[in-house]
């Protein structure tokens, strides 16, 4: 029996086939679904299970932290400021994760 002959050494390897023009090509791979998915349920867990305060959010977020108020889950609308304000006060903010076709 022949044997095939291995490439010598330096050589260059055979160039890739090329990728047929048909072929589809998934936009997300499972595992970005998967996350995806998980996102958008801890988004929806979060909305289902907090009170919307609107711009009133950092205001009672820092009452929450200083005793002022009861402590409850809230979610709303703060700017960029606020937000810095209320991390340097060490009131524990996070922004709710938004997918990119929510924007859309």
């Amino acid at each position: 029996a022949a044997e095939e002959a291995a490439p010598a050494a330096g050589a260059p390897a055979a160039p890739p086939a090329p990728a047929s023009a048909e072929a589809p090509v998934p936009v997300m791979s499972r595992p970005d679904s998967e996350l995806r998915a998980l996102i958008r349920e801890l988004r929806e867990q979060i909305v289902k299970t907090s009170d919307y305060v609107g711009d009133e959010f950092a205001d009672l977020a820092r009452k929450m932290h200083e005793g002022e108020i009861e402590h409850r889950s809230i979610y709303g609308e703060a700017t960029v400021e606020e937000v810095k304000a209320l991390r340097e006060d060490d009131v524990e903010v996070l922004p709710l994760p938004v997918l990119p076709e929510d924007r859309n």
